[in-house]
């Protein structure tokens, strides 16, 4: 499900074998799994994992899972998230697209600047493709893209000057 996550095994000689998890960041009814790992200097399986997988490589990995999913409904969503943290996210919002979701949709994001902003022109894409969507991101430090833009914290007060449909 949109959301969900994998535990992944890695056979990098250690034993027991390293097991980290990974949220899904593609297309749910896609006939494959995807997940976006950022490497980490020190990140044994994320160092791992970009040096030795290409594209159509199989790794071991359990069942997806995790409570954290989207749900079949018409009630506006609200897609908020952080860094690298937008992978589950992100996986949401290709669900909406390939489902020509006609709900309400935000998509909230807050990065450090353009360099760190995983996923973006990914995001734009889906968010267009979507007749109720809009986004807003937060540069906490640096510059402002585009309209879609603003330097400055995701906050309470900025949430409440977006007008989303949230009870209090």
């Amino acid at each position: 499900l949109p959301g969900q996550y994998l535990t992944v095994r890695i056979p990098d000689g250690s034993d027991p074998a390293p097991v980290r998890s990974y949220s899904l960041s593609g297309d749910p009814a896609a006939a494959r799994y995807r997940i976006s790992v950022k490497r980490e200097d020190h990140g044994q399986v994320s160092r791992w994992l970009h040096s030795h997988i290409e594209v159509g490589s199989v790794i071991e990995a359990a069942a997806p899972r995790g409570d954290f999913y989207l749900v079949d409904d018409t009630t506006p969503v609200v897609l908020v998230s952080a860094g690298i943290g937008a992978t589950p996210v992100l996986a949401m919002a290709h669900a909406l697209a390939a489902a020509k979701s006609p709900r309400d949709i935000w998509w909230l994001h807050t990065t450090r600047n353009s360099e760190s902003h995983a996923f973006a022109s990914e995001v734009a894409n889906l968010i267009a493709e979507l007749p109720q969507a809009r986004q807003r991101v937060f540069y906490t430090a640096g510059d402002r893209a585009d309209a879609s833009v603003v330097t400055g914290r995701l906050d309470c007060d900025a949430i409440a000057g977006l007008g989303l449909p949230l009870d209090a």
